[in-house]
């Protein structure tokens, strides 16, 4: 692959899209080609504007960035895909570099990261945010095979919800959870409503104790 690097962004939040195009546009290495909300934009548009990079979210709206990397890596073969989540669980990040991803960052990252992330796969190489992969090393060495969730009601959980359950289990109030993710208060309440429902708990302490049973948290 020959730079600038036209580079295709995927993600239902405009503020972040408009932060890393920003930043894109910062770096000579790198030619901003276009972007798209959801999945099904990004399947077409890409396409378009022939990106040879991609940065995926994992939570879209209309289905998971991990099922998106799956079809994308089917129809282009050559195009590197970095995937930029909140989630940070390991046998979320297996998941997504077994599905085709080239990398994988933390939406917390500096973003001095994203660009060195971009720059690593456009080589041909993998990257690992390394302010998380020493808990993925530590995983795939320590953590028996029960720790992987299987556990049916959480499997129903949207990408959404499990990304507001984590927020939740990790003690975050809703006004906090919707300033990260960029959408309303009432759109994270409605969400933990869906969650409580699914998962059949009643409040922020049944759900700790939820995904502690589960091995979703130590």
């Amino acid at each position: 692959m020959v730079g600038p690097f036209k580079v295709f962004i995927v993600d239902d939040h405009p503020l972040l899209r408009e932060g890393i195009k920003t930043k894109l546009r910062s770096d000579s290495r790198f030619d901003f080609c276009g972007e798209a909300g959801n999945a099904r934009d990004a399947l077409s548009l890409i396409a378009q504007c022939k990106a040879q990079l991609a940065i995926v979210d994992i939570s879209l709206p209309d289905r998971s960035g991990i099922e998106l990397t799956k079809e994308l890596r089917l129809l282009y073969p050559d195009l590197k895909i970095l995937i930029l989540s909140v989630h940070i669980e390991p046998s979320r990040i297996v998941e997504a570099f077994q599905s085709g991803a080239n990398g994988y960052l933390s939406k917390e990252v500096a973003p001095e990261n994203l660009l060195t992330g971009l720059a690593t796969i456009a080589t041909g190489k993998y990257y690992i945010d390394p302010t998380i992969s020493p808990q993925v090393v530590s995983a795939l060495l320590n953590v028996p095979p029960k720790k992987i969730v299987t556990d049916d009601r959480f499997r129903k959980l949207t990408d959404r919800e499990r990304e507001v359950m984590q927020y939740v289990v990790d003690g975050k109030t809703s006004k906090q959870i919707a300033e990260l993710l960029q959408i309303s208060e009432k759109t994270v309440e409605k969400t933990r409503s869906s969650i409580y429902e699914k998962l059949n708990v009643n409040g922020a302490r049944e759900l700790e104790i939820y995904a502690r049973r589960i091995g979703l948290i130590e």
